[in-house]
């Protein structure tokens, strides 16, 4: 439930939790948050979460890439949210701002940066302070028909593995009579697939889906 509501205008939340670890000790978990509603079905959000993860046993002695030194992963998590809906409901449209503050991500990575197809090992990243922007619309065309995309751009200090830098999305959909049908274009630009030494990858994803409802019960 929210911490406080205010039925015009203000939302507020909040809470915590304790993770407790009999070899590191406990660690705090907070989160906060606010929701501002706005005129025109506006709306602004904004976001503090902390993150935090032991490794799991696997990560630390199961099988290679193990590796027992590993440290917890944390990370501190801002966000800003401008959200709004128009033309009676039949377009929306979202901005989100957000900034990670991460320290001890595990990722997979060669034991010597040398060889980058040699032998792996699970390993602590650091400090990782990455920055982006998401934005992200859809239209209701008619009944049976509505579009919809996204774009993010992820400004990274430290590159992260299976994280790009552009990401794009195009797609569309039609309902009709038990009939539905999707199809989107993906678009993947700089996406790290390892990093010491860098290794960046960019392709085009297209989907596309066909489905019948029988009747009510069988999908």
């Amino acid at each position: 439930e929210p911490l406080f509501r205010s039925r015009d205008w203000l939302t507020l939340n909040a809470g915590v939790r304790a993770d407790h670890n009999f070899n590191v000790g406990t660690e705090i978990v907070p989160q906060f948050g606010a929701a501002f509603n706005l005129p025109q079905n506006a709306d602004i959000k904004l976001s503090a979460s902390k993150g935090f993860r032991y490794p799991f046993l696997r990560e630390m002695y199961m099988y290679p890439p193990q590796n027992s030194d590993l440290k917890a992963e944390s990370l501190w998590n801002y966000e800003l949210a401008f959200s709004q809906s128009l033309l009676g409901g039949r377009l929306s449209y979202s901005v989100n701002l957000f900034h990670i503050d991460a320290e001890n991500i595990i990722l997979t990575q060669p034991k010597n940066p040398a060889m980058p197809n040699g032998p792996k090992l699970n390993q602590n990243s650091g400090k990782i302070k990455n920055t982006g922007v998401e934005l992200e619309a859809s239209y209701l065309i008619s009944k049976a028909f509505a579009v919809n995309g996204n774009y993010s751009y992820l400004k990274m200090e430290t590159p992260v593995i299976g994280a790009p830098v552009h990401k794009a999305y195009l797609g569309g959909s039609y309902s009709n009579k038990g009939w539905h049908a999707s199809t989107g274009l993906q678009y993947i630009n700089s996406l790290y697939s390892t990093v010491s030494p860098d290794k960046k990858e960019d392709f085009l994803l297209w989907n596309a889906r066909v489905s019948y409802q029988l009747t009510d019960m069988i999908h």
